[in-house]
């Protein structure tokens, strides 16, 4: 997951419609991490419950790699944030393939239990960071 990361950050510029590929390999990460959205749009880790037992629906995680977890959320939450520095045309690809990937989820969800939300927190931190340039990206958001 951090090699994927790495590479959307630092190639995210000209990554171009590839970033729906990206976000698509991220997103099923992130489930099979057990990574779920909590109050403010960021992905948590909640795979294990009060009584300590393992949530319903969540994907088992080695207890070794849980160290991890909390990196790795910041690392994704990083890269969203970043998308500030992208030009106007990745950020249009950016945010055209969350749109695609939201599209997808919502189809699936029909046939199964639970839809994933990774697309719409990534659109609302990729939104937040880029406040001053709405311009950009809500027209697509507004069109689909």
């Amino acid at each position: 997951m951090r090699a994927i990361l790495a590479v959307a950050h630092c190639y995210g510029s000209i990554l171009g419609t590839s970033w729906h590929l990206i976000l698509e390999t991220l997103q099923h990460l992130v489930w099979i991490i057990g990574f779920r959205p909590s109050t403010g749009g960021i992905l948590k880790h909640v795979g294990i419950t009060s009584d300590n037992t393992n949530s319903a629906n969540s994907p088992v995680i080695v207890t070794g790699a849980t160290a991890d977890l909390p990196i790795l959320s910041a690392m994704l939450s990083r890269l969203f944030e970043s998308s500030k520095y992208l030009d106007d045309v990745a950020l249009h690809h950016l945010i055209d393939a969350l749109i695609r990937l939201s599209i997808e989820s919502m189809k699936v969800a029909v046939n199964i239990r639970e839809p994933s939300l990774f697309a719409i927190v990534k659109i609302l931190e990729t939104g937040s960071a880029n406040l001053n340039r709405i311009d950009v990206w809500w027209k697509p958001i507004s069109f689909n």
